[in-house]
């Protein structure tokens, strides 16, 4: 009798630990995770190159984060549809880290990859990663990649079909939307590639400027407005 007991206590605190976790997966991914726009059917075609239309008329948009505020110039539409091969989150206001302004801007780097670097049967052809030295705004956030010769893709190659981003949130839907994303995902992005003078109160801390062509090695600052993950579509 007394063993029944215990095991029904079990039984109970088990079941109550259980509704606690669905309860808090819930409100992570329902309550408090990315709100869709609309819903979309098919597998996104990462085939092609990303597109991107200079601007004949930049629009300026400002962000305020404490003492730092960002003058930040859109250049170009643009739009890419590309599989994830890196991603790092860069946190900031930890023991108030100054010297990472930048990344109150863009919070984090992704690499893409498209056409056949994005292609299953390619994955292990070639390593990402996304790296960063300290300076006062950011530092030079950069992605690194390797390659195996006998895959066969020249160096030139690589360096046009893949690229790291430093992503700016439109909003914070779109913030939780790029939260979301993982490496191995096909995502489409939409938005703008830009510029961004910093400053810390009346002090100009200098300016970031992205790249325009995909055959540098520079880097895209990708202003997104529009997520699309799997079969949502988040703005």
């Amino acid at each position: 009798m007394a063993g029944e007991k215990i095991l029904n206590k079990i039984t109970f605190v088990i079941v109550v630990i259980t509704l606690f976790l669905v309860a808090l997966i819930f409100n992570e991914n329902v309550l408090n995770g990315p709100q869709p726009s609309e819903y979309t059917e098919g597998e996104i075609d990462t085939s092609k190159d990303p597109v991107q239309i200079m601007l004949d008329a930049a629009e300026t948009m400002e962000k305020k984060d404490g003492d730092f505020t960002f003058q930040i110039k859109s250049l170009a539409f643009y739009n890419a549809s590309v599989k994830i091969m890196s991603k790092r989150y860069y946190y900031v206001d930890i023991l108030n880290a100054n010297w990472n302004v930048f990344g109150k801007l863009a919070p984090m780097d992704m690499v893409f990859a498209w056409g056949d670097l994005a292609e299953k049967e390619n994955e292990n052809c070639i390593s990402y990663s996304s790296s960063i030295t300290s300076t006062i705004v950011g530092g030079m956030r950069f992605g690194e990649f390797s390659y195996n010769k006998d895959c066969g893709f020249s160096r030139d190659y690589v360096i046009s079909h893949a690229s790291n981003n430093h992503l700016i949130p439109a909003n914070e839907n779109v913030h939780k939307a790029l939260r979301k994303i993982e490496v191995g995902d096909k995502v489409v992005l939409e938005g703008y590639l830009v510029s961004a003078a910093i400053y810390e109160k009346e002090r100009n801390l200098g300016s970031v400027t992205s790249s325009l062509t995909r055959s540098d090695t520079g880097c895209e600052i990708f202003y997104v407005t529009k997520v699309t993950l799997k079969d949502k579509i988040y703005t």
